[in-house]
């Protein structure tokens, strides 16, 4: 029996319909972001920005939180919380109990008045505050990710309106990473993360992942660079796409040294490799044609061995860039170029 052959415009038209289905998401291959808010129109600012760092956003408001069940989070791959919200918004669901305090999904927040007791209880009595934006200093000594590649004792700035911005700092009773605090009482932490595992005063156990930059409403409009490089890197550290290093195995590194990056030319990411010949603190930083700093990829303590880091320039213009090392008295650059 011979098959029918379907008609060249209906396979044309099919074909169309499955494109469509495929690719009309434009967001397709995106990490989702759930931006919880309590004023929209304040946290647009924060909608543009997630938006033209990649990644997809949807809003909800902060008073609907409370009774959204914590499987409906899992459809996102983290969540970006407001100041703009009321710190107890994100309590208990009336029927499960669990809600968003345990963090079901990574969280990156501006909101400092979370860790009070009554809403977050990441901390045993009400120690947290508004404060006029004073500097905020680096109290980290291990390089870790959040410090989005200061070093400690520098002082950065959040908010530069000084007469009506605010930022958020508190004292906080459960174990958390120790990024920067105010300049005048470093016991009252501004940024600060918290792995997994920690448990509240309340006894719930966080699930994933936090990263706080307590930074108020009123300091949106006038928030620096560096107040959104620590956002930044605590998307990608909650999200764990920092730019983590892979030890390479049994090799054995003869001494110190820098590889050329590969590919190279490359669109987005490279691959860089590097020797350490001894235990010793290791930076490698990355400049533009002009010898501006733009990232730093490590900044932290290797014990000898060989290394790989990539880095991932979607958010950088096309052109030549150069990578450096320091480490002990070994310093070396080279040339790399991204095409777009």
């Amino acid at each position: 029996m011979k098959r029918k052959m379907l008609p060249m415009k209906f396979v044309f038209i099919l074909s169309l319909v499955v494109a469509f289905v495929m690719f009309s998401d434009h967001s397709y291959g995106q990490k989702k972001c759930v931006l919880i808010t309590g004023n929209e129109s304040s946290d647009q600012v924060f909608k543009d920005s997630l938006t033209n760092w990649g990644y997809q956003v949807e809003i909800t408001l902060g008073s609907e939180v409370q009774y959204m069940y914590e499987e409906e989070f899992k459809q996102y791959d983290f969540a970006f919380v407001s100041e703009t919200i009321g710190s107890g918004d994100l309590g208990k669901h009336p029927d499960d109990d669990k809600g968003f305090r345990n963090i079901p999904i990574p969280l990156v927040t501006t909101e400092g008045w979370l860790a009070k007791p009554g809403a977050m209880d990441w901390m045993a009595n009400r120690a947290v505050n508004n404060y006029a934006p004073e500097a905020v200093k680096i109290v980290d000594q291990t390089g870790h990710a959040l410090s989005a590649g200061h070093n400690v004792n520098d002082q950065v700035t959040l908010v530069t309106d000084q007469q009506n911005g605010l930022i958020v700092a508190g004292e906080l009773d459960i174990p958390v990473i120790e990024i920067g605090a105010l300049s005048s009482l470093d016991s009252m932490l501004v940024i600060y993360g918290i792995e997994p595992g920690v448990k509240s005063f309340a006894g719930d156990s966080i699930e994933n992942r936090v990263a706080v930059i307590g930074i108020h409403e009123v300091g949106y409009p006038t928030m620096t660079k560096d107040a959104w490089e620590f956002i930044k890197a605590g998307i990608d550290w909650v999200t764990e796409e920092s730019n983590a290093f892979v030890n390479m195995g049994n090799r054995v590194p003869i001494g110190f040294s820098l590889a050329q990056n590969y590919p190279n030319p490359f669109n987005p990411t490279t691959n860089i490799e590097y020797s350490v010949g001894k235990d010793s603190w290791v930076k490698i930083s990355i400049y533009d044609i002009l010898g501006r700093k733009i990232a730093t990829l490590v900044n932290d303590y290797r014990e000898a061995g060989i290394y790989n880091i990539t880095w991932d320039a979607s958010n950088f213009s096309a052109g030549e860039y150069i990578y450096k090392i320091e480490a002990g008295n070994f310093i070396d650059s080279k040339k790399m170029i991204l095409v777009k």
